[in-house]
């Protein structure tokens, strides 16, 4: 894990849908989901297994 220094700025942008359009607003967060996934021995390119990101994301 790693601490970003920003000077304040905000570290990314979220869109929020509403309606039929969508809004874009600064994340003020400074937290990120980070969610695995776990590829079993099953998979052919990595017989031991692996785990790869599934997605990640800002929170705030």
């Amino acid at each position: 894990m790693r601490d970003l220094d920003t000077k304040g700025a905000p570290i990314g942008y979220k869109w929020v849908k509403s309606g039929t359009t969508a809004d874009k607003f600064a994340v003020t967060s400074r937290k990120v989901v980070v969610q695995l996934k776990y590829i079993g021995r099953g998979n052919r390119a990595h017989p031991h297994g692996k785990w790869v990101v599934s997605t990640a994301y800002l929170e705030g």
